[in-house]
């Protein structure tokens, strides 16, 4: 990874954890570069504090599947009629959503993934882990939760400890998957282009 890359995520770290990373020196330039890659992802607000944080609230996510999507209903209403209803739970899982359909639509969207990490970081800790996972065994979302989940700990130093839900073993995601998710992306690009 070249140095803006590297520099890019310690300030995004730094930015939107809080964690202590040291930067590396680098010309005006590079740092230009790295404002106007920070612009086109939508991460703008954690690498300059001058931009001002807009809140980031995705609508209640529905899932493209239609069988999946009546279960998503019916496991809400369950929750929010439950005497131990847990929103935040309920609040996580449709971020995971909001990702999911980001990735297989537009690709990875950096903001969401960003969010997703502070979510756990501020928040996790009111979170059923139990039940959400769960609730992603029965909407099949593991493995788009386990690429978010391998995204956050290869980028942002978080530890396999801190996401808890996932159970079975966090692997980096493979360059053949990466590459998949790339290639979806661009033939997405492609197609809107058509449609304009």
């Amino acid at each position: 990874m070249d140095i803006i890359k590297r520099n890019f995520y310690r300030q995004l770290c730094i930015g939107a954890f809080g964690v202590g990373l040291k930067l590396e020196p680098m010309s005006a330039f590079k740092w230009n570069k790295i404002k106007e890659m920070a612009a086109q992802k939508n991460v703008l607000c954690y690498i300059d504090n001058t931009v001002e944080r807009d809140k980031f609230q995705p609508a209640q996510q529905e899932l493209p599947n239609f069988f999946l999507n009546h279960r998503l209903d019916k496991l809400r209403y369950h929750e929010q009629h439950s005497i131990d209803a847990s929103g935040e739970t309920l609040s996580l899982l449709n971020l995971i959503i909001y990702n999911t359909n980001q990735i297989l639509s537009k690709g990875l969207d950096l903001r969401g993934i960003v969010e997703f990490g502070i979510f756990l970081r501020k928040r996790g800790d009111k979170v059923d882990y139990v039940k959400l996972e769960s609730w992603l065994q029965k909407l099949y979302l593991q493995p788009m939760t386990r690429i978010q989940c391998s995204y956050l700990i290869k980028h942002f130093f978080f530890s396999p400890d801190e996401l808890p839900f996932v159970v079975d073993e966090i692997k980096p995601p493979s360059r053949l998957a990466l590459g998949a998710l790339h290639f979806l992306n661009l033939c997405s690009r492609r197609l809107s282009e058509i449609e304009e």
